[in-house]
């Protein structure tokens, strides 16, 4: 499974994304975590995510691209083609922080 990570200020407060390939299910994931401090995550965040993949059908990259849009977090083009590039050549293992 790669992994990156993205955060940012949004009318709902701090966000972090985490998007990637999950090579396993040979699908894109997108799950979607609200922070109360950023310099404090609780086990809370990490359990009730604002918006998380497991809660329907496996869906496009661009699917959840726009969900991400829908709740105001911007993904740089970088973190788009690295995540692309995850699922084409079957990654797993990657880490990376956007921000």
């Amino acid at each position: 499974m790669s992994k990156h990570f993205f955060k940012a200020e949004t009318v709902d407060g701090l966000l972090q994304v985490q998007m990637g390939w999950d090579k396993p299910m040979q699908n894109f994931y997108c799950v979607i975590f609200k922070f109360e401090d950023e310099e404090k995550e609780t086990l809370s965040t990490w359990e009730d995510p604002v918006y998380s993949n497991l809660n329907e059908p496996p869906q496009s990259l661009e699917y959840y691209l726009s969900v991400c849009k829908k709740l105001g977090l911007d993904i740089p083009h970088q973190m788009i083609d690295a995540i692309q590039w995850d699922g084409d050549f079957d990654i797993v293992n990657e880490e990376r922080y956007w921000n």
